[in-house]
Order: structure tokens, then sequence, then C-alpha cells
């Protein structure tokens, strides 16, 4: 019996003894209380502001304005009589041409600055004003047409300028001065003015009676916009730049029997320029912007570096342009020189 009631009390001990492990072990865990952090005051550093970036010469935004500016310069220190600083605005070896139904050359600024110094002696009041510049500018090259108009005490004098710009040391120079004049030449006097293109084609029959016609009649206004038109576009609205020029010129010599062409020299760069050419004789003549008449060239290849030495020549025959076009090479022609 004893036996019997202590195996019962082993039983229970034991049960309570299980129950209180298996409470122990399942019971849920509370999370443990984290430690109050601490804080280290960091205080807000002092912002630099950022510096404006500045431009070095090199990195001028606009160099059309850069050749304005010399312009300007050019126009103020002519007008200033000022010799010695005028001669600055060009390269040392710059050209000015002079056209007036005949040309004149002054190279290098030894001889510019006596042409001027000449001027300003027999016209002491001399000064001028120029107008409308428009530019074109490839790199470290630049052209730019103007009006402008020459003021003395007893006449105005009015014609354009081209001209042609290198870029030395990071300052643009005058390397070109062409100064087309619109004093009529010796050959002008033409009876009766052709008042139609068809009178033009019939009567203009010689490059002396083209060119007085052409430098009394046509003007020159610089386009920005490179187009190439027919001639009778050029005689009705009496103005063009030097591809009309050129191909008004030509046709009329052309349609009287004369071997003429528009010339392209250097076209597919800033520098390129248009004339007409004629073989006469055995030689080529030209007759430039406004009628001027340059030559005797002994040949083509000597025609196109008197304007740009190794420049690309390519001939338009002047009857073959019979519509407007942007794009020179879509017309016919021929590749003379690449």
């Amino acid at each position: 019996m004893t036996t019997k009631w202590q195996i019962l009390v082993i039983i229970i001990i034991t049960l309570a003894v299980i129950g209180g492990l298996a409470f122990y072990v399942f019971q849920p865990q509370l999370p443990k209380p984290s430690p109050t952090p601490t804080f280290t005051f960091i205080p807000t550093p002092t912002q630099t502001p950022t510096p404006t970036p500045t431009l070095s010469p090199t990195e001028t935004p606009n160099e059309e304005a850069r050749i304005k500016e010399l312009l300007e310069s050019y126009v103020r220190l002519y007008n200033g009589h000022s010799l010695d600083d005028l001669m600055t605005c060009f390269t040392e070896d710059a050209v000015v041409k002079e056209t007036n139904g005949e040309e004149r050359v002054w190279t290098g600024t030894r001889n510019i600055k006596a042409r001027y110094s000449a001027a300003f002696k027999n016209y002491p009041e001399v000064r001028i004003n120029v107008s409308e510049p428009i530019v074109h500018i490839v790199g470290g090259m630049a052209e730019a047409n103007c009006l402008y108009d020459w003021i003395t005490a007893k006449a105005t004098v009015k014609g354009a300028y081209f001209i042609k710009f290198i870029k030395i040391d990071d300052a643009w120079r005058i390397s070109l001065l062409e100064i087309r004049t619109s004093r009529p030449p010796a050959s002008s006097n033409i009876t009766p003015t052709p008042r139609t293109f068809d009178e033009a084609v019939k009567s203009l029959n010689t490059p002396e009676l083209v060119s007085a016609f052409v430098h009394n009649n046509i003007h020159y206004r610089a386009e920005t916009v490179n187009e190439y038109v027919p001639a009778r576009i050029v005689f009705e609205r009496k103005y063009d730049d030097c591809n009309g020029f050129a191909t008004l010129q030509a046709y009329l010599l052309r349609a009287n029997g004369y071997d003429a062409w528009n010339v392209g020299i250097a076209i597919e760069t800033a520098t390129g320029h248009n004339v007409c050419g004629y073989k006469h004789d055995g030689v080529w003549w030209v007759l430039d912007v406004e009628g001027a008449k340059k030559g005797p060239f002994n040949s083509l290849d000597e025609l196109g570096d008197y304007y740009v030495r190794g420049g690309s020549i390519i001939l338009f025959n002047p009857l073959d342009i019979r519509y407007v076009s942007n794009n020179p090479f879509a017309l016919p022609h021929t590749v003379f020189r690449k």
C-alpha cells in the first residue's frame, strides 16, 4: 500500500516539474529595452557659394561680335586719322584693293599706311560710314560684306567693302580689304540704256559695254542665303551678290559669242568667290562685282589663284542657270580644279 502511494506521489511531482519547465520554455518573450542613445551636436558647415565661371579669351561666345567691333575700331580710327593705330587693324602682309573700273593694289602695312596718309593729307575732313555688315566665319578665317560712304566736304562716294579676316593670337585682323566704289568708269556712255533683258542681250555685246552697264545699274547687296539665280532675275531686280554679278555678265557675253563662264573659286568655303571669267585672244579676263575688269591671266589656274591660291575652280555655263538654287552643285557644272 505504501509503495502505491509513493509511486503516485512521485508521478505527481514529476508532472509538476514537467509542467513548470514547459511554462518557462513557451511563455512569450518581451523585448529587451534599448539603451537611451547619446546625441552629439555637429554644427552645420558654412556653404561656400559656387563661383561664376569666367571665359578665357579663347572661349568668347560670339566671334561675329568681335569682328564687328574690329570694323567699328577701323571706322573710328580712320575718322580720327590715327594712322599708327589704324594699321593695327591689319595683318602685316594685308592687301588693300580699290576698284573703280580699273584696279589699284597696296600690299603690306607700310604701303597701306602711305595710301591712307595721302588720303588724309588731300582730304583733311574725310570720314567714312560703314553699314549693314554681313559676316561669315569658318574656324580662324572670316569674310564680311558691307556698304560704306566716303564723305568729304565736296562729295559723298558710295560703295561696298569686301573684307577677309584672319585670327592671329586670338585677335581678328584684316587680311584683305577690297573697296568697290560706285563711280562710273570712263567707258560708261551707253546710248540708249537697255530697258529690258532682251534689249540688254542684243545691245551689250562687248566686255566694255557689259562692264559699264553693270557698274552703273546693278548694285551690290550681300545675301544671307547663298542663292544662284538666272541672269534675267538679276537684271530685273537690279541687285545681287557676287554670284549674280558673275551670272549676268557671263550670260550677256556668252549670248554674244564669248567663251564666258560664271567661275566659282573655292565656293565650298567661307572665303569663296564668283566672277565672270571669259577667254579672249588666248588669255583670260575677269568682270568682277560692279563690272570691275581684271586681268589678263595666262590660264584659268592663274585666275583662280589670284583670288584663292590653290582653291577649287568650278565652271557654270550661265545659260544653264535657269532656276533659283541654294545648292550650286545641284546646277550643271564642270569641275576644272578640285
